[in-house]
């Protein structure tokens, strides 16, 4: 019937997702709050959250070299009304990364296999 014949073998194909990233983001051996954003040699941004103990882990990511940024949470306060109070706390409680992580160039970087990978990030102020 044609209903079997158009349901054919789904996720195959060279563009299959790899295993994941995973590993902790640190500062002087402090976990690190905020997002790990790895950069595609095509200019892709794929962020994943840093949990609370500096861990993360990230599903997909495409094989080859990638660049790797360490954002921090934006600031509570820039995100409310001028003159308004800050209502609960920060989403991670952890170290917010130095300023120069934050842009390309930082220098870390990559190399996606496809299979499944730790990458801890140590970071200096």
């Amino acid at each position: 019937s044609i209903g079997v014949l158009a349901l054919g073998p789904i996720g195959c194909g060279s563009k299959a997702p790899t295993e994941g990233v995973s590993g902790k983001v640190t500062l002087n051996g402090s976990p690190v709050a905020g997002q790990v954003v790895f950069v595609t040699s095509d200019g892709r941004q794929l962020p994943t959250a840093i949990g609370p103990d500096g861990g993360y882990t990230i599903m997909g990511l495409p094989k080859g070299e990638v660049d790797v940024l360490v954002k921090g949470d934006p600031p509570v306060n820039a995100m409310l009304p001028k003159g308004a109070d800050p209502v609960g706390k920060p989403t991670s409680a952890g170290a917010t990364p130095p300023e120069k992580y934050t842009k390309a160039g930082a220098g870390l970087k990559f190399d996606v296999t496809g299979s499944r990978q730790t990458h801890n990030i140590e970071l200096t102020p």
